[in-house]
């Protein structure tokens, strides 16, 4: 496994980790970046 591969694999775990938690500030700041990709009365999920 090299290190691009390593790379790639936690950064996909830290993201399923970061959207696993239940934190306001961590879901607000994804609201905040989603919301430059979907228009604001769109559902996210």
């Amino acid at each position: 496994m090299n290190f691009v591969n390593l790379f790639l694999k936690y950064k996909s775990l830290r993201q399923i980790a970061i959207l696993r938690t239940n934190s306001q500030s961590r879901n607000s700041y994804f609201e905040k970046i989603l919301s430059h990709f979907q228009p604001p009365n769109s559902p996210l999920f």
